[in-house]
């Protein structure tokens, strides 16, 4: 309940927080719960490493986000991009396999996310999401805010480059 409070406390603070996906789970075993809840104040949440005044605003993120039925079905789809928004070792586990004929997998074998810029702002990789839906997916959906925000920036300050929307799976 106190958790519940603090999500709605933030929510009347300020309403950026209103469309704030809160993942919370009911009835978990006690021994299963988080023992406590640290809150510390970062300047970024998924480290770009970029200057503050640079770093992708999420305010600004324009990604349409979609019910997982509604994700696998668009997977199918042709002139569709999927893109593994995590780590190299978390998509070397085990990554979506679109089917034969659909979207094509992309996974950006980065390291970690501060590499993500360069490599969506490489002329090879806009040519590959040029006019393209994009579809991306990651473990908790903080890393596909990020990453699609710094898409809408980077296509913001290249008129050239489009996609025809970008799609991330809700929660």
């Amino acid at each position: 309940e106190g958790i519940r409070a603090f999500a709605q406390g933030l929510r009347d603070w300020d309403k950026d927080f209103e469309e704030t996906d809160f993942k919370l789970t009911d009835g978990l075993e006690y021994v299963k719960r988080f023992r406590t809840l640290t809150l510390l104040k970062k300047e970024e949440l998924v480290a770009y490493g970029l200057p503050t005044e640079s770093a992708p605003r999420l305010k600004d993120n324009k990604t349409v986000h979609v019910e997982a039925d509604e994700y696998h079905k668009m997977m199918s789809q042709k002139n569709t991009v999927i893109i593994d928004v995590r780590n190299f070792y978390e998509s070397n586990i085990g990554h979506f396999q679109p089917p034969p004929g659909g979207a094509e997998f992309i996974d950006p074998k980065v390291r970690n996310s501060r590499e993500l810029p360069k490599w969506l702002g490489t002329q090879e990789v806009q040519e590959k999401l040029q006019g393209k839906k994009v579809m991306m997916y990651c473990t908790g959906g903080i890393r596909c805010e990020r990453f699609s925000a710094l898409l809408s920036q980077m296509k913001e300050s290249n008129p050239e480059f489009k996609t025809e929307g970008e799609f991330m799976v809700r929660g």
